[in-house]
């Protein structure tokens, strides 16, 4: 595990939400021993030093492809979308880097051995849109007057603004739309160069920053075919769990209501500002448990197996 690490960058705005993420790794055994790495995209004096301490390294984040500063706007944590594609330049030397948003949390140590195995392979491990669950929320448009109308998935939107060529955009439609909020890659990947020169692609003309960065993960598997293990839902979730009665943990909502790996609160603005909002999960029994889908450290498989054991 030492030749792993798991990163994520945060500012002020999420250095709470990333310090529960770096708190749910070490409650398992594993986790005290993989690296973790955050990436600062401009904390101050209160969250800084409690990052470093909870981090193993903490490089400074940078914009590692150049922009005219009328498009970024003061955004600086525009950083985060881009600085996640070069990894190995900020955590040089490890085998294997996964990436974790800071508003992700770990709840089942399975989530990294699925991370790990399938990148180990040599492709890249990572998990399908919710979006793709419900293609309706497309909208039609036409590329030509010739050819019949296609649903503007989000790769197609992006793509299109960023003056992809029709063939691009079509294979792009077809093909399936991936998270960047968690992926891993090994350090010697043919991946990282592509998804890269992708990013920079995109964005050079008419592209947005925000949003790219996961159109650049899918080009690099479904234009420069470069190999993927696309992994379960449950491995980077976005969607409403559901909550064992008896453990308090978090499970799928399908049968057979697998565990959550990785509760990914993407769109949860509430959850995200203030953790004790709580909410009303249905339980597999037919029941609801009122909790908050934040970082408990009651909730890991690690604390429930603790439990079980004493």
């Amino acid at each position: 595990m030492s030749k792993t690490i798991i990163c994520t960058a945060t500012d002020d705005g999420y250095a709470e939400m990333a310090l529960e993420l770096i708190a749910s790794i070490r409650d398992f055994p594993q986790g005290r021993e993989v690296a973790i790495g955050t990436i600062d995209l401009g904390l101050g004096a209160e969250w800084r030093p409690r990052l470093a301490e909870a981090s193993d390294a903490m490089p400074a984040g940078r914009w590692d492809i150049a922009f005219e500063e009328s498009r970024v706007r003061g955004r600086e944590w525009l950083i985060g979308r881009i600085c996640k594609l070069f990894l190995p330049d900020y955590f040089p030397g490890f085998e294997t880097y996964i990436w974790i948003d800071s508003d992700a949390w770990l709840c089942d140590w399975s989530a990294i051995d699925l991370l790990l195995k399938a990148s180990a392979r040599g492709g890249l491990a990572v998990v399908p849109d919710d979006w793709e669950t419900d293609r309706i929320k497309g909208s039609l448009t036409l590329l030509h007057r010739w050819l019949p109308p296609v649903f503007r998935t989000p790769s197609f939107k992006h793509g299109r603004r960023a003056g992809l060529p029709t063939g691009a955009l079509r294979r792009l439609f077809r093909a399936k739309e991936f998270n960047g909020g968690v992926f891993a890659l090994r350090g010697d990947a043919p991946h990282w160069p592509a998804i890269q020169a992708n990013m920079r692609r995109l964005v050079s003309g008419r592209g947005r920053i925000f949003g790219s960065n996961q159109l650049a993960l899918a080009m690099a598997v479904h234009l420069d075919e470069l190999p993927a293990a696309v992994l379960p839902y449950e491995v980077n979730y976005t969607g409403w769990p559901m909550a064992c009665a008896q453990s308090g943990r978090l499970v799928m909502p399908q049968l057979p209501h697998r565990p959550i790996g990785i509760m990914h609160l993407a769109g949860r603005d509430a959850q995200r500002a203030d953790r004790s909002v709580e909410d009303d999960l249905a339980t597999p029994d037919g029941g609801t448990l009122r909790r908050t889908i934040r970082y408990r450290p009651q909730d890991t498989a690690a604390a429930v197996a603790a439990r079980a054991a004493a």
